[in-house]
């Protein structure tokens, strides 16, 4: 939390939401995507996002994708 002189003030946040295809990225063909999604998700821990939760989403195959939520600080 802030302090703004005697008073408390609650932080605020902003959130994202970002969805990984994560079907055959285990192939090595798939080297380049899986790269790419790491540097995106690089980019945003440099950004000030800090990763609140990472849902993987089932379908009848496996794995399909992977939900991740992020939030950061509004200043």
């Amino acid at each position: 939390m802030g302090l703004t002189g005697n008073t408390m003030l609650p932080s605020r946040w902003e959130y994202r939401i970002v969805n990984h295809d994560e079907r055959g990225l285990d192939n090595p063909k798939n080297a380049r995507q899986r790269q790419a999604q790491l540097e995106e998700l690089n980019a945003m821990g440099s950004e000030g996002w800090e990763l609140v939760s990472a849902v993987p989403i089932m379908d009848m195959d496996g794995l399909a994708e992977v939900r991740y939520v992020f939030k950061r600080s509004i200043e």
